[in-house]
């Protein structure tokens, strides 16, 4: 009975210790990310599980040297933990050991450098997670020359907002805008006329009279378009632009016509759009976001759907008597997405109980306790409870003879004091048919076996040794005749 137990206990042992050591040693997958290897700026995802994959990884090659992110994003409610390895072994060159599944960390990498990332489960957290590198770039860091203006640059060399607007009259220089004037190089309105300006932006003589009737815009004399709103088409709703609005009326788009900057040589009729009540639902009506019309509600509450009843007969299940029961119900009354529904629940009827057995007798039979038991059976058949009585079986409830044991060995003389000798007492036990219990019976010395011969005799179970230099006397030797 040892042998079994000692073999599933190696067994066990074997697929904990099989688990860890393939736990601690991540060096494989590190050279063969389950991740893939990404370029920066990049991610990767993949899947983690504390129990039989509790760590993964994935590569980010650097392609230019600067200061970068890295960062590991999962599920929420769990603990992931980020590492950072130049090589498959040894210790990571940056970690980020956090509370939740989010982590980040920003360090300098050169060019050319293949970042390990590995993501570790920590404690029973599990989950989908990703993983990703992307430079860190610090805006304005220099400004250069670009299509004719200054402009700053981030330190990532991406081109930003401008620094330095040149004018017509300049061009852009050693990083900086630069006078060049040049005469009649643009013009442009002043004083409600048209001025020759040279390349630096000072203003030289006439060049368009614009009459009492024009306004000078646009570097010219322009006529007006329009003076007022009238002048402009009416107001109106926009055809097949009706929709529900947020308090499920119909609403649709009102088209608003006006004359912009009016008197001027930029007038213009123009028109604003924006959405009005088109048609007021009731109280009990709904916009139809299909028809973009009022309709009326579904239902109005779960009796509207109809009335909870059991339906059908009574039936077995898990041993017990149910009976199916159908519950309807109106989800999101009063509003434009009600609708009825039903569900059918089985609910128990009865429930029929367990099986039981009740002892009838208990006696003894040579060394064994027997014990006599009868089976009740319940359970469900055909909708209805049942229950039956089953035939009287015996089992053995203890075997006294398996009580019955050896003392521990004793050492004794022989009655003549010439042997050395052992031998144990044996306890038996029976069963007493008067109480119906093991008692312990007659014992007796077994295994009785001689251990030594005594030359010098023998005394409180050990052989009696010669006594050095002994002297004997005339008066210790006797002679007797025969």
């Amino acid at each position: 009975m040892k042998l079994p137990a000692l073999f599933f206990a190696a067994i066990f042992f074997l697929t904990i210790f099989s688990i860890n050591v393939f736990a601690i040693w991540p060096w494989d997958e590190c050279a063969n990310p389950s991740g893939g290897t990404f370029t920066a700026p990049g991610s990767a995802t993949q899947n983690v599980h504390w129990f039989y994959d509790s760590d993964d990884w994935a590569s980010a090659y650097i392609p230019s040297s600067g200061n970068y992110v890295f960062y590991l994003s999962g599920p929420s409610g769990q603990d992931f933990d980020l590492q950072l390895y130049y090589s498959c072994g040894g210790s990571p060159f940056r970690s980020s050991a956090g509370s939740t599944a989010t982590e980040s960390i920003t360090n300098y990498i050169s060019g050319g450098t293949t970042v390990h990332m590995r993501v570790i489960a920590f404690g029973s957290s599990s989950g989908n997670w990703t993983m990703g590198a992307y430079k860190s770039c610090t805006a304005n860091t220099n400004w250069w020359c670009s299509s004719g203006d200054v402009y700053w640059y981030d330190s990532c060399g991406t081109r930003g907002s401008l620094k330095q607007d040149c004018t017509a009259s300049q061009t852009c220089s050693v990083d900086v805008c630069v006078n060049t004037c040049t005469s009649h190089t643009s013009s442009s309105c002043s004083n409600g006329d048209v001025y020759w300006y040279n390349s630096c932006g000072t203003r030289e003589d006439l060049r368009q009279d614009c009459s009492s009737s024009q306004i000078c815009s646009g570097n010219t004399c322009q006529n007006v378009a329009c003076f007022n709103d009238s002048q402009c088409p009416s107001d109106t709703f926009v055809s097949n632009t009706q929709r529900c609005s947020a308090s499920s009326d119909v609403e649709a788009v009102w088209r608003n016509y006006s004359c912009v900057n009016p008197g001027t040589t930029s007038s213009s009729c123009s028109y604003g759009e924006a959405y009005q009540l088109y048609d007021n639902c009731t109280s009990t009506e709904y916009c139809n976001s299909s028809t973009k019309t009022c309709q009326s509600f579904a239902c109005t509450s779960n009796s509207s759907c109809g009335t909870n009843a059991y339906t059908g007969s009574t039936f077995c299940s898990n041993n017990d008597v149910y009976k199916n029961n159908v519950t309807y119900t109106c989800s999101n009354p009063n509003t434009s997405s009600s609708s009825c529904s039903n569900s059918t629940q089985a609910i128990l009827q009865q429930d029929c109980g367990n099986n039981s057995t009740t002892t009838s007798n208990r006696r003894c039979s040579g060394s064994e306790i027997l014990v006599d038991q009868t089976a009740t059976l319940r359970g469900c058949s055909t909708g209805a409870c049942y229950s039956s009585t089953g035939s009287i079986t015996t089992t053995t409830e203890t075997d006294c003879s398996n009580l019955n044991y050896y003392g521990s060995t004793e050492y004794y003389c022989s009655s003549d004091n010439t042997q050395k000798r052992s031998r144990q007492l044996y306890t038996g036990f029976y069963c007493n048919s008067s109480t119906i219990s093991c008692a312990q019976g007659s014992s007796s010395y077994v295994n009785d076996q001689l251990l030594e011969t005594c030359v010098y005799g023998c005394s409180s179970g050990s052989c009696i040794t010669a006594r050095p230099n002994l002297v004997i006397s005339s008066s210790d030797i006797t002679i007797e005749k025969t």
